[in-house]
């Protein structure tokens, strides 16, 4: 989705979309974290609500995410088994790009970010009054059986726990847990 644009090195990194379930100190134990996931938690279904330019680094560009009672149960149990209350401001959303709040013109640059990618055809209004991704649309080097395949949101099948610490890009992925195909 994202093209090359030359911005300082915080602006459009790399990352893996993802929706942030907890933002915690560093301090916290890796086992205590695991241990805050339900086991038997079952994969989570997920569908996209609409495409914003917010106003926070991590919100530059962003997918909020339609509300569903499995996905806020599971944001709160793992914030009642750490005994710590929740930061995760638009919660649920998933990041598409962040976009440096250094530079003057962020908002400016968010809003361009957006309006690129609906004038591209990513964002889609779909038929059940949310919005679905088009990631390939425009690129000509998209196999055509690929071509027009749109998300309109996904299945969650796994949690990760990252140390979100120094550059985006070097964040580091200390454990996934892998949720259930089935109820239990």
């Amino acid at each position: 989705m994202a093209q090359h644009r030359p911005k300082p090195d915080s602006t459009y990194p790399t990352f893996h979309p993802h929706i942030t379930l907890a933002s915690l100190p560093a301090s916290i134990d890796l086992l205590v974290l695991r241990e805050a996931i339900p086991i038997s938690h079952s994969v989570l279904p997920v569908r996209f609500a609409a495409v914003a330019a917010g106003n926070h680094y991590f919100r530059s560009v962003y997918v909020a995410i339609q509300p569903s009672t499995d996905l806020a149960t599971l944001h709160g149990l793992v914030h009642e088994a750490l005994d710590v209350e929740p930061r995760t401001p638009l919660f649920p959303h998933m990041s598409l790009y962040y976009i440096d709040d250094k530079d003057e013109q962020a908002f400016d640059e968010r809003k361009r970010a957006l309006a690129d990618l609906v004038s591209r055809g990513v964002v889609l209004d779909d038929e059940q009054g949310g919005v679905a991704l088009d990631c390939v649309a425009g690129d000509p080097n998209v196999d055509p059986q690929v071509a027009g395949t749109k998300l309109n949101g996904f299945i969650g099948s796994e949690i990760w726990i990252v140390k979100c610490e120094g550059a985006v890009e070097e964040w580091e992925v200390l454990d996934k847990i892998i949720l259930a195909t089935t109820k239990h």
